[in-house]
């Protein structure tokens, strides 16, 4: 069933980062692609289609991105794409290397007198903002302000609900007082947005107009945002980091999957999100560079936990050991993904491998089925946005569900709409209505949770959280997750997160089914890029070869 209304994108409420294109092309190849790439990539070939200039190669680097930016203001930041953007521009106090060390950054060392409840940041001296103005405590003292105050309407409030107060101590001292002890304060501010904004460019922009003018203390000076054409930053002369070797870098918008990899093996884009479905036809490209790292994120089939048949944790085990989790990688995403066994990505330190798992097991799933009652099946409903990869992963799953006795009728919504559709039934001060008419059973869901566990067990498993669209209760989980965010000592941590990771897996409030994988496709003339897996585009060591175009 397709529902075809229109409403504003609410996907970004939840950070669901949709990385989602056209079909997959098969074994046509690269023959087959220029022959059979149709709408949108035939437009592009026959009136788009130009060459660079060798000035314009050796100068810009011109990045294929999947969607336009919504903004460039950490202050209302939601989609993973503005951020990774922005992170050019306006830099934060800590951030996480490729290998997901927390490191400083505009602060050069932190530490906490009271197990949380305080946090003291020195910052580095000598930095200035892209006006020239200098960057200081007073200048992180507005940034945070800004975000809490009410009048700014800054959609990341709730990531700092634990503040309470930021208190300059002298020009390079910060103090961040907590309502709570909150351990996590340090890792928090490596999300995009703790990207420290420049308060004259704020202030010279008239508050949300700065969006369109960001200043920050970046690699990257803000030039133009020309929407659903592309976004235009240049070289930092002053970088206090020492000399970026790129002189531009161009963001350029290009939604059509097939589109974005034409205009990259062309050359009129260096570097693109591979669409997972053209991997292996990328790969016979000989002036691509393939790199593929899994992605901090997870895909999930959610279960809402309060309503029949679900609202029984039986029910929701025997929905894990229906999923054959290796055929979904192998066959329906051509081993492009990893196999999910729970709430996080396994690349993170804390990562629980010792849990339990729910292995492919139909004859199990009926068995447990039986037990709890439904030993004649069951009728579900699944929403699903209308993606590929949505799509394939509903149609993998229908068949393998029903043999277990779970019969699912699938809803379909339009990607741009479909987390509105959840709007009705939980709110954003956190009102829940899990059994009203016309709620879920199933849906299909995505979550980009940075590079530590906090960032996916606190948001998604919270009982008091707007973005538990599982509607999952456990007042141990709270409890647990209490416990851990005032616990400095970083091992002592980690421990509490996998005992949190072990008992979600066992509640099975999802279907847990599979990671996603970064995969980029990079011109063999760029040099020194590294796929971060939180999906960043660090460019401070990229540089570019001269390339003749053929």
């Amino acid at each position: 069933m397709i529902d075809s209304s229109q409403s504003l994108d609410g996907a970004a409420r939840r950070d669901f980062l949709r990385r989602a294109g056209s079909l997959a092309l098969g074994a046509f190849g690269w023959r087959g692609l220029r022959l059979l790439g149709l709408g949108a990539a035939t437009t592009y070939a026959a009136s788009c289609a130009r060459q660079r200039s060798q000035q314009d190669l050796m100068r810009r680097l011109v990045i294929g991105i999947t969607d336009e930016i919504k903004t460039l203001d950490p202050a209302y930041q939601v989609m993973a794409l503005d951020g990774a953007i922005m992170a050019n521009i306006q830099e934060n106090l800590t951030w996480y290397n490729t290998k997901l060390n927390l490191r400083p950054r505009l602060a050069e060392s932190w530490e906490t007198p009271d197990n949380g409840r305080t946090w003291i940041f020195h910052l580095r001296k000598g930095v200035k903002f892209h006006d020239g103005t200098a960057f200081d405590a007073g200048a992180v003292k507005f940034h945070f302000d800004r975000i809490k105050n009410p009048q700014t309407a800054s959609t990341r409030i709730t990531r700092i609900k634990f503040l309470e107060a930021t208190e300059v101590v002298d020009a390079h001292t910060v103090r961040f007082r907590m309502n709570t002890p909150f351990s996590m304060w340090p890792e928090e501010l490596a999300s995009p947005f703790g990207c420290i904004v420049c308060p004259s460019a704020v202030r010279a922009a008239g508050g949300k107009n700065y969006a369109r003018r960001p200043a920050g203390t970046g690699p990257f000076i803000f030039v133009e945002w020309l929407p659903d054409r592309h976004v235009l930053l240049r070289r930092n002369p002053s970088y206090w980091q020492g000399q970026i070797k790129l002189e531009e870098v161009m963001y350029r918008p290009v939604r059509e999957a097939t589109t974005r990899l034409i205009m990259l093996e062309r050359g009129d884009l260096d570097m693109v999100d591979i669409f997972w479905g053209h991997t292996d036809v990328a790969r016979q490209s000989g002036r691509i560079i393939v790199d593929t790292v899994p992605m901090l994120a997870i895909r999930y089939i959610g279960l809402n936990n309060q309503k029949p048949p679900f609202d029984d944790a039986r029910v929701r085990r025997a929905a894990n050991y229906a999923i054959n989790r290796d055929y979904i990688v192998k066959y329906a995403f051509r081993g492009n993904a990893d196999p999910s066994f729970g709430p996080v990505p396994p690349a993170l330190p804390s990562f629980n491998n010792q849990m339990r798992t729910y292995d492919y097991n139909p004859g199990k799933a009926r068995d447990i089925l039986r037990q709890a009652g439904y030993g004649g099946g069951v009728e579900v409903t699944l929403w699903a946005a209308d993606s590929a990869s949505d799509r394939l992963l509903a149609e993998t799953i229908l068949e393998q569900l029903r043999e277990a006795g779970i019969n699912v009728r699938v809803m379909q919504f339009d990607s741009a709409v479909y987390w509105d559709k959840f709007d009705a039934y939980i709110t954003n001060d956190g009102k829940w209505y899990p059994r009203a008419k016309g709620v879920f059973d199933m849906f299909i869901g995505g979550w980009v949770g940075g590079e530590n566990a906090f960032g996916y067990i606190d948001p998604l498993f919270r009982s008091t959280s707007n973005s538990n669209t599982a509607f999952y209760v456990n007042a141990a989980v709270d409890k647990m997750l209490d416990e851990a965010l005032s616990t400095t000592d970083e091992a002592a941590r980690a421990e509490l997160f996998r005992k949190l990771q072990a008992l979600i897996v066992d509640d099975a409030p999802w279907i847990f089914t599979y990671h996603s994988r970064i995969t980029m496709g990079i011109n063999r003339r760029v040099k020194g890029w590294i796929t971060n897996p939180a999906g960043y585009y660090e460019l401070e060591n990229v540089l570019l070869e001269a390339d003749a175009q053929s």
